[in-house]
């Protein structure tokens, strides 16, 4: 199922696709020319610290739109497509680079909005305080905090100079008493607008104004992940559009999206094709990891069983699977030591038995003996 989802602006020629969630660290990495290099080559992935950007150039300015495509699961995306000439015949398809997601988020956007993104400088000033936990409503009256609507306690949209004293004081409350609860503190900043956004549509998308233009956001529906990027080529080798593989299954048909199929282009592989033998390396690889999964497994196989063995009387450990024998057999051999040691027994005390009446019937003889003798 095919979906409109909102549209994205581009100025300068590019495009970048990120996770929002970790462009903290963009500004300090100073990646911006390298970036700027990658669209002039046409795209590819600029990292910056671990994570990476994928970059896009060729883009024509303006405003493009996205669509999303459902999958088989309809509670997740297929893919994302950005449709830049939605009428031109795609010949050329081609890997940008696999974007690392690490907060289940991303965003596609013109270049040079990267370099305007706040990730934590409110815009507008202000911000949201909210706590919650086993002691909320202690503290909530104590402070006359207010039900923010996501059923937390807290206030919104208030300034930076007011929010702040209350949320040290809040903290300080929590580690002087030792209380359960969990306090954030959110300023309004680029992701927190867009996170917005999101949170309140069931398509889990948003757009945010960033540099001039507009910016799209989204979450995964898939998590955490790495998801190739695709352009979409004409014969001229012009960029067309713009495919994120969100099920990396290589997406939908591409008429599905609004773009004829040349032909004699070579179609994206599906979900059955082939897929390439590993290498040497990566085989040795697998092996060495399926090893140590199997020790491992069979070490703490045998600490489970050894601990059972603790609680069970010795005849059913047959009970444990793979000890080996049964219940039955461990009952009859049981029985059988119990009888001979219950036959052996009786015979001991039989032959003691006698042995003390042997002795006793002597004594009584000797003593009827020196009773006769002592008469004569």
């Amino acid at each position: 199922m095919r979906v409109e989802l909102g549209v994205v602006s581009v100025q300068g020629g590019a495009l970048a696709v990120v996770d929002f969630g970790l462009l903290r660290g963009w500004a300090a990495a100073g990646r911006g020319p390298a970036a700027q290099a990658a669209a002039r080559a046409g795209g590819g992935s600029v990292d910056f610290g671990g994570p990476n950007v994928i970059v896009v150039g060729g883009v024509p300015d303006g405003t493009h739109r996205v669509v999303g495509t459902r999958g088989a699961d309809p509670s997740r995306w297929r893919s994302f497509e950005i449709l830049i000439q939605p009428g031109a015949v795609i010949a050329q398809i081609s890997e940008l680079g696999d974007l690392i997601v690490d907060e289940a988020r991303l965003m596609i956007c013109a270049l040079p909005a990267l370099d305007a993104w706040a990730h934590d400088q409110p815009a507008d000033g202000r911000a949201d305080l909210a706590f919650w936990g086993r002691d909320a409503d202690q503290v909530a009256a104590e402070v006359g905090a207010q039900k923010l609507p996501e059923g937390v306690w807290g206030w919104a949209d208030v300034p930076l100079d007011q929010g702040e004293p209350w949320f040290r004081y809040l903290e300080g409350l929590k580690a002087e008493r030792g209380l359960k609860l969990m306090v954030d503190w959110r300023p309004h900043s680029h992701p927190f607008m867009l996170l917005g956004q999101i949170r309140a549509k069931p398509e889990e998308v948003g757009q945010l104004s960033l540099a001039g233009g507009i910016a799209f956001g989204a979450m995964t529906s898939w998590g955490d992940g790495v998801f190739p990027v695709l352009a979409l080529r004409d014969a001229a080798g012009a960029l067309v559009g713009l495919r994120i593989d969100l099920a990396r299954d290589g997406g939908p048909d591409l008429r599905a999206v609004g773009l004829p199929v040349d032909p004699g282009a070579a179609p994206l592989p599906g979900p059955g094709a082939a897929a390439l033998p590993p290498t040497p390396q990566e085989a040795a690889a697998r092996a060495l990891t399926q090893g140590a999964k199997d020790v491992a497994g069979n070490m703490a196989r045998r600490a489970v069983i050894s601990q059972v063995k603790g609680y069970l009387p010795r005849f059913l450990w047959p009970l444990i699977p793979g000890q080996g024998g049964s219940v039955e057999e461990n009952v009859k051999k049981m029985a059988g030591r119990e009888v001979s040691k219950a036959l052996w027994g009786c015979g001991c005390s039989v032959l003691i038995i006698g042995f003390i009446g042997m002795i006793l019937l002597l004594i009584a003889a000797y003593a009827l003996y020196l009773t006769k003798g002592g008469g004569a």
